[in-house]
């Protein structure tokens, strides 16, 4: 599309929805045209912190929606399940869109960047801090093994406990099958 296409598609009166508006955080420039994706880049800055309300209502009617959509009942899904990956990305997202209008500094694409940018400026606890850091990283070394054990991207559920490919999964993250299952609980709950 066309710049002009992108910024009224994108505008707060446009027909984007809001989590196609929030997604627009981990836009970053990778090749082509350097001064192109500066002017994107900052284009996508004024659409997003310039004079902008954000709802948390629509992100939780997402949420709940991907919940349950997406999971299978009784499992428990490294990205999807509640308090699991997408959970400490939503947060983060969501107080990066509610405050980089006053700080430049929060809108970086990078999750566990702008966590500690937040906690920096008081804006997540500092208790809630290394919890929600160490809960992003275990849930990306379970989701990269998940992929690995399966050969795919597609299925990201966590097997049984008592199934092959968990204590498969446990071995390649170099712990016991009680200290996997454990650590997405507790992991879990902290989010």
């Amino acid at each position: 599309v066309s710049l002009d296409e992108f910024c009224r598609y994108f505008a707060q009166d446009g027909a984007a929805w809001p989590f196609e508006r929030q997604s627009l955080l981990k836009l970053r420039s990778i090749g082509g045209n350097a001064e192109f994706g500066k002017t994107v880049v900052a284009r996508r800055d004024e659409i997003l912190f310039r004079d902008s309300r954000w709802e948390a209502v629509p992100v939780r009617a997402m949420r709940e929606r991907q919940v349950r959509q997406l999971v299978r009942a009784g499992t428990f899904h490294a990205k999807l399940s509640p308090g699991a990956l997408v959970d400490v990305e939503y947060l983060v997202q969501l107080l990066q869109l509610s405050h980089g209008g006053q700080h430049h500094s929060l809108h970086t694409p990078n999750t566990l960047a702008g966590l500690a940018e937040l906690t920096k400026l008081g804006l997540v606890p500092e208790e809630a801090h290394e919890p929600l850091r160490s809960a992003y990283l275990f849930f990306r070394r379970l989701i990269d093994a998940l992929r690995m054990a399966r050969g795919s991207a597609d299925d990201l559920t966590l097997p049984a406990p008592d199934e092959e490919l968990f204590a498969g999964l446990a071995r390649r993250l170099n712990c016991s099958q009680s200290h996997l299952a454990c650590a997405v609980e507790q992991h879990s709950a902290a989010v």
